[in-house]
């Protein structure tokens, strides 16, 4: 695919990008440091775009705002039992998260704001429903693995996702940090094939 546009990821998500490349898009990362404050007045859904928004509006500024550029900010929230669920602070809290997910279902909410070329915010939402995972097998992803760089503590392409995840509800890149179909359907319009 050749880009005719720049596209620009205001994240350091390593997923994200591996995402992107993987459908055949170039991207640059540049990750935004915008303080990531949720504000009282935002509903459960707002949260995720807003941020991602936040994201790539402080990136597009930073830049310049230069034409044929694209510039993708992204958030992804984990929502159990009416409470959002962040990246972990530090081990206690990654399993005192996952004790909650498991045996139960929660939802993942990512947005993704585009700013340049095409100015849009897309929300997308799974459901993903978590067999009973053990202490144990608790314990054991969180010393073999990095919950502390995900939302909700786990991602669902490593280990705890893959074994204990039973089904999802709606789009599983969604739950990696990236509904790729709807990104993919934004950007279509400007990638030459």
């Amino acid at each position: 695919m050749n880009n005719h546009n720049k596209l620009i990821l205001a994240s350091g998500s390593p997923r994200r990008k591996q995402l992107l490349e993987e459908n055949g898009f170039n991207i640059e990362v540049i990750a935004s440091q915008v303080e990531e404050i949720i504000q009282d007045h935002w509903s459960v859904e707002d949260v995720a775009v807003e941020l991602a928004d936040l994201k790539a509006l402080d990136i597009y500024e930073k830049i310049g705002k230069p034409s044929k550029t694209i510039v993708i900010g992204a958030d992804t929230i984990v929502v159990w039992n009416d409470q959002i669920l962040g990246k972990p602070k530090d081990k206690a809290e990654a399993f005192t998260m996952l004790k909650n997910l498991s045996g139960t279902s929660h939802l993942v909410y990512t947005g993704v704001s585009f700013r340049g070329e095409i100015d849009l915010q897309i929300l997308e939402k799974t459901i993903v429903y978590f067999a009973p995972i053990s202490e144990e097998q608790i314990n054991y992803y969180i010393t073999h693995y990095n919950p502390m760089d995900k939302a909700g503590a786990y991602g669902i392409q490593e280990w705890l996702g893959i074994c204990f995840v039973e089904k999802i509800e709606g789009c599983y890149t969604n739950v990696m940090g990236l509904p790729m179909r709807r990104v993919f359907e934004v950007l279509e319009s400007i990638i030459e094939f």
